[in-house]
């Protein structure tokens, strides 16, 4: 699921219009690129313990959590080795469940749970919402459309431009908000809260972008306005309801 809705926010036409390689990664997702790729997967636990030979550790921290999972009285469900074609070089997914607490975890190597984004810094000029010139075309686009005989195929070619541009812009804009908070995230319930949160904006900016598309200039700029209000509205609505989630002990296991 989460996989599946960052593919949709990151790696669609209007946020990588260069289609450059783009990927997302859950330990579900990397649990059924694993088998793909032929892995065994296997599940373990104390009875069948010497099965751990089989597979290959990223790092102490894996090693510490599959352990303290196995000790528990619990299992762990982990592929032979590292996951090719994710985007980097290799990752390394697994799941764990502790027989003391009954809490799950999903996890990617490097300590990450559930999901990974790349939190490094990047030169992000090159992006649709911040580039000066989309910004240009968008009001072009109203302006053409304004001035047109109402009615004519310039007036309502242009409307759609500005239709489109302005969803656009708002999508790129979103990502990024997304992409910061995920990279934040302190835990797994948190990250799947952001993306929730995420999901319903996307279909909000999309909604408004298509309605201000038939209601000419007017409706685009309005359709734009409120695509980008939307996105304040998902930076306020995830500091309540989802950052608040480690503060309220929802966090078992932090980053």
């Amino acid at each position: 699921m989460e996989s599946a809705i960052s593919e949709q926010l990151f790696c669609n036409e209007q946020v990588n219009p260069n289609n450059e390689p783009c990927y997302g990664i859950s330990t579900v997702s990397g649990l059924q690129r694993a088998a793909q790729q032929g892995q065994k997967i296997y599940q373990i636990n104390q009875n069948n313990r010497a099965q751990l030979s089989n597979i290959a550790i990223s790092d102490d921290n894996m090693a510490n959590d599959i352990n303290t999972a196995i000790n528990s009285g619990g299992y762990v469900i982990v592929p032979e080795k590292a996951v090719k074609g994710t985007g980097r070089d290799a990752i390394y997914v697994y799941m764990t469940y502790n027989g003391q607490t009954g809490y799950q975890s999903w996890k990617i190597s490097g300590g990450l749970n559930g999901s990974d984004a790349d939190c490094s810094p990047d030169d992000s000029s090159g992006n649709i919402c911040n580039d000066m010139t989309s910004y240009a075309l968008f009001a072009i686009s109203v302006i053409t459309a304004g001035v047109a005989e109402t009615g004519s195929v310039l007036a309502i070619g242009a409307s759609a431009l500005a239709s489109v541009l302005g969803g656009a812009i708002a999508i790129c804009m979103l990502g990024q908000v997304v992409i910061e908070a995920l990279c934040q995230a302190k835990c797994q319930p948190e990250k799947d809260c952001i993306l929730q949160f995420a999901a319903s904006a996307l279909i909000s900016i999309v909604a408004f972008s298509a309605i201000g598309a038939l209601f000419g200039p007017v409706g685009a700029l309005l359709g734009f306005i409120f695509s980008t209000l939307v996105v304040g509205a998902f930076q306020a609505a995830i500091q309540t309801g989802c950052v608040t989630i480690s503060a309220v002990g929802a966090c078992r296991d932090e980053i």
